[in-house]
């Protein structure tokens, strides 16, 4: 792959990043525009070293999807908003808030147990979300 096509790449990394962290778009137009400015120079022709593209056709394209993933993250985000509604989190957090009482190490280890649980019994991305 051309050099500078990857400090490009890196380039619209870093800008995504940057407008991500310092929120001034939205996070979805941010990463949008990155994917797409990423996408548009790995389909320009001679991006490749041998004068052709890096992603020459769909097809190519598709390969590199893990719609496996992608439909996993889609419903974990799904349980985890439906979970929201319900004040689940709310109220563990109460219940986690009224047990530590004052003490904010109580309170780390709780949180930190609590994280230990959902991660044993629940996707990586679960616990993540």
């Amino acid at each position: 792959m051309n050099p500078i096509l990857n400090l490009l790449i890196a380039l619209f990394f870093i800008l995504t990043l940057s407008l991500i962290i310092f929120e001034r778009t939205h996070k979805t137009l941010a990463a949008m525009l990155g994917a797409g400015l990423s996408l548009l120079v790995a389909i320009t022709p001679g991006s490749a070293s041998d004068d052709q593209a890096i992603i020459p056709d769909v097809e190519h394209l598709l390969e590199l999807i893990e719609i496996d993933l992608i439909l996993v993250i889609i419903g974990i985000t799904l349980m985890v908003g439906v979970a929201r509604t319900t004040g689940i989190f709310d109220y563990v957090t109460i219940v986690l808030l009224k047990k530590s009482g004052d003490n904010q190490y109580k309170l780390l280890i709780a949180f930190s147990l609590l994280t230990m649980v959902f991660s044993a019994f629940l996707d990586a991305y679960m616990a993540i979300l």
